[in-house]
C-alpha cells in the first residue's frame, strides 16, 4: 500500500527532528503533501484512504451506469 508507506515515512522523518519543507525534500513530495499527514494520527490517516477509496469506486461505479445507459 503505497499511500500507508509514505504516511509512515513522513512520521518516521518527523521523530527525526526533520521539518516538513526537509520532510518533502527527502521523499520527493509537495510540501503540501507533507503537511497534510504530518499531524494525522493512524487511525485518521486510515479514515483519510477509507474516504478516498469510497469516492474513487463511486466514481467507476457512476461512469459504468453512465456508459452502459447510453449518457455521454
Amino acid at each position: 500500500m503505497k499511500g500507508f508507506k509514505l504516511y509512515h515515512q513522513i512520521q518516521q522523518l518527523k521523530e527525526l527532528g526533520f521539518t516538513r519543507s526537509q520532510t518533502a525534500r527527502q521523499l520527493i513530495i509537495n510540501r503540501e503533501t507533507a503537511t497534510r499527514y504530518w499531524d494525522m494520527t493512524a487511525d485518521e490517516f486510515e479514515a483519510h484512504l477509507y474516504s478516498i477509496n469510497r469516492e474513487n469506486m463511486l466514481n467507476k461505479f457512476t461512469m459504468h451506469n453512465l456508459c452502459t445507459s447510453g449518457i455521454t
